[in-house]
């Protein structure tokens, strides 16, 4: 099984619906897909409606689960409003991956996808790719916390510990 993990809001989920087409369509063993999805607070009906419509007889499991915010991502939020364009239902949807432990307890190795993407492959051979070797994740590097210098300034008691110069990822493979 290869259990694909995708967070998203409302306004992704036709971005959503070509990735999971790309990722079927280039497959070997479409049965073996199953799908793990977080959406925002009262959207699962949606994305399940949109998912029944596009993929009538799906050939790969999936769920749809809700994840709402919490005190530190509200502290997070509000501290740096004034820097972001993003809304604040986008930015809870973009650190609910963060979550996936608490929100699908019974997974074990999971891909984590952004919802705007085309897969070009295979995804279980990324599966497969190699050991994590006792690591919690696999990711690209992609520069130091540098950009979160100006929420640090801001009045936000939960993120103080972070330091500008320590390493961070892409997230969104």
């Amino acid at each position: 099984i290869v259990d694909i993990a995708m967070c998203m809001n409302r306004v992704q989920f036709i971005g959503a619906l070509a990735a999971i087409n790309s990722i079927v369509r280039n497959t070997k063993h479409p049965r073996n897909i199953s799908f793990h999805f977080v959406v925002g607070v009262g959207e699962s009906l949606e994305l399940l409606e949109s998912i029944r419509q596009s993929f009538p007889d799906p050939g790969f499991r999936y769920e749809i689960k809700e994840f709402g915010p919490n005190p530190l991502l509200e502290d997070y939020i509000r501290a740096g409003r004034v820097f972001t364009y993003a809304t604040p239902e986008s930015q809870v949807m973009n650190f609910s991956r963060f979550y996936l432990p608490q929100i699908y307890p019974s997974l074990g190795k999971v891909i984590y996808l952004d919802a705007d993407l085309v897969v070009r492959a295979d995804i279980a051979d990324l599966l497969h790719l190699g050991s994590l070797e006792g690591h919690v994740l696999a990711a690209v590097p992609d520069g130091t916390f540098d950009s979160w210098v100006e929420y640090l300034k801001k009045d936000s008691r939960h993120l103080r510990h972070i330091e500008p110069d320590q390493p961070t990822f892409n997230a969104g493979v």
